[in-house]
């Protein structure tokens, strides 16, 4: 998984942090994406492919898409730690 920090500091939130989820399985490679975006998408949201995941908070505030991003990458740990180590 790599997190990809913004090439400048005018660059959309939308663009601010995707990652990429690689799975190899015998001759069968896999690289499916995982991205929060923000208002329309971004550049990142254009360049989705059809197994990749895209997780939108349509909103224009900056700062109210990344409360949603926290409240999402909270609830995404929480949902694979169940799954790795069973409820609490």
């Amino acid at each position: 998984m790599t997190l990809e920090p913004p090439t400048n500091h005018n660059q959309e939130t939308s663009d601010v942090c995707h990652c990429r989820l690689g799975n190899q399985s015998g001759t069968r490679k896999r690289n499916d994406g995982l991205a929060l975006t923000g208002r329309a998408g971004g550049t990142i949201g254009r360049t989705l492919g059809t197994n990749d995941i895209e997780i939108r908070v349509p909103d224009e505030h900056t700062a109210r898409i990344q409360e949603v991003h926290l409240i999402v990458i909270h609830s995404l740990c929480d949902v694979i730690d169940q799954a790795l180590f069973g409820r609490d």
